[in-house]
């Protein structure tokens, strides 16, 4: 059985179907035509792909119009920071609270805490292993990876203490590199223990089954020259 017809149709009647009453509670596809934003009232997704080359008006004509329709929460790709420039105003003004993550200038972005997404240890070997093969540049081989099972070993160490021995106040990367710059090693004195050295050696003799503790002991395998690195 045949449903419908072959009739043409036209925006008017595509936009009244499809559209909710409420102009704001709508997606804005081109100048006449809208589609609500509830999907299980008209039985269509919202998914939309806007192809054009540089300057055709993508931002212009589709996400700007969208983005001042304020009717929902929004993560919003803007690498020219133009969209922020343009929309972040109205978007303060009708009540949003605008967060900005510029990794360009970071003394102006919104800062994020990877402690405040740790649930447990196996959180934090995976979070230091995502890091380090996320900030080596692609195709680059080492020659010996003990350097970097060094460097990941270490990281992990002090990321573990402080999950489990410091107040929340010092569960942030600032601590870690405070920490790193305590691991001072001199390559003429074998016997020379630094603050970071006595800093586990009191963790081990207090809990010497923890698992930072296990990890520096990997990290000080390494010979001083490495530690110098």
């Amino acid at each position: 059985m045949e449903h419908g017809s072959a009739k043409w149709g036209n925006v008017s009647e595509i936009c009244r179907r499809y559209c909710e009453k409420q102009y704001t509670n709508n997606l804005l596809l081109t100048q006449h035509f809208r589609m609500g934003l509830d999907g299980y009232k008209h039985k269509r997704n919202l998914n939309v792909l806007v192809v054009g080359g540089s300057g055709a008006g993508k931002s212009r004509t589709y996400a700007i119009p969208n983005i001042m329709q304020c009717n929902c929460s929004m993560v919003i790709t803007d690498p020219k920071a133009e969209l922020l420039r343009k929309t972040g105003g109205v978007l303060e003004r009708n009540g949003y609270e605008v967060r900005v993550f510029d990794l360009i200038n970071p003394e102006t972005s919104w800062c994020y805490n990877p402690f405040a997404y740790v649930r447990d240890d196996k959180d934090v070997l995976k979070l230091i292993n995502n890091l380090i093969r996320n900030t080596t540049p692609k195709g680059a081989q080492s020659s010996d990876p003990f350097w970097e099972k060094s460097e990941t070993a270490l990281l992990q160490a002090l990321m573990l203490y402080l999950l489990h021995e410091a107040p929340p106040e010092e569960q942030n990367f600032p601590m870690i590199m405070e920490m790193l710059g305590s691991a001072q090693v001199k390559e003429d004195d074998e016997d020379y223990q630094s603050p970071l050295d006595i800093l586990f050696e009191r963790l081990e003799m207090r809990d010497p089954e923890s698992i930072a503790v296990k990890q520096y002991a990997i990290y000080k395998q390494a010979a001083g020259d490495v530690c110098s690195k």
